[in-house]
């Protein structure tokens, strides 16, 4: 072998060992960008209750797959655990039409039943809690008894139980999902149980409960019949104390004609008494002749 056949070898030695590191360095770095090395790094941020961190490679992972049921669940999971309740919420959303579009709902009924299990607590968390729906309105109550005046406040607690009976329906229907999927689920099928009574308990509040703007129009019209009804007692007894002083000037109309004529009877007699005394002098000066 001459000195040129051993330069050529070593140049193709030295290109292929440069081949072959590439190769391997850029191997390592498509493995760190694929979405299971993101996960699989979010799951140990997890593990160790670093959510935000846990957030960030479940995100990085949907980045490459948008449809990655496994970063969309768990990132879900993560918010959960944050008590970011309404994004874990749209999180499982997410992650339940991933599944239904990748796997056969047949093939994943298990991951489904999870996915709207955990979506119906996501739903349960954004709602008013029970105790304190029961507490407020016992309150509510015992204010109205005592005759203490709570229209504002009756009007927010109606106004928050119409929107926690809205907000109750979206985890009454994950939690049926879960059990289409999975009917073995103890935890689901309890946790739909408390979920139907919390909406039966609210509805019965609300069906025995006046709105409280409807209260104030008919106090309002109980103003108003009581202002007319004051206004015509007032409008009677003003009519009567006329009619009482009109009584009352008659009457001394009456007296005061009867007294002036009873005077002047009383005069008509001493002026008859007095012409009959000046006759009868005018007749003892005429008989009498001295």
């Amino acid at each position: 072998m001459n000195k040129k056949e051993i330069i050529i070898i070593s140049i193709a030695a030295t290109i292929i060992l440069v081949l072959l590191i590439l190769l391997l360095s850029n191997k390592e770095s498509l493995s760190f960008h694929q979405p299971d090395d993101y996960i699989s790094k979010g799951n140990d941020y997890f593990d160790d209750e670093e959510y935000d961190k846990s957030v960030i490679e479940y995100v990085g992972a949907t980045t490459k797959d948008s449809t990655n049921t496994g970063a969309l669940y768990n990132n879900a999971n993560a918010s959960y655990r944050k008590g970011q309740y309404d994004a874990a919420d749209k999180s499982y959303e997410d992650a339940a039409r991933s599944t239904f579009k990748i796997n056969a709902p047949e093939e994943s009924k298990n991951l489904v039943s999870s996915i709207f299990h955990n979506k119906g607590n996501a739903g349960m968390k954004q709602v008013t809690p029970l105790d304190s729906i029961l507490m407020t309105n016992e309150m509510i109550k015992e204010a109205e008894a005592q005759g203490r005046n709570v229209n504002d406040v009756k009007q927010q607690f109606y106004n928050s139980l119409q929107e926690n009976a809205k907000k109750i329906g979206s985890p009454i229907k994950n939690y049926k999902e879960a059990l289409r999927n999975n009917p073995k689920n103890d935890s689901t099928r309890f946790n739909l149980a408390m979920a139907q009574n919390y909406q039966a308990k609210v509805m019965e509040i609300l069906s025995t409960m006046t709105p409280p703007n409807q209260d104030n129009q008919n106090n309002q019209n109980q103003d108003k019949k009581d202002d007319k009804k004051d206004q015509q007692q007032d409008q009677q007894q003003q009519q009567q104390e006329q009619k009482q002083e009109q009584e009352q000037s008659d009457q001394m109309s009456k007296d005061n004609a009867e007294k002036i004529l009873k005077a002047l009877e009383e005069d008509e007699k001493d002026n008859i008494k007095k012409r009959k005394a000046e006759k009868q002098d005018s007749r003892s000066t005429i008989e009498k002749d001295w």
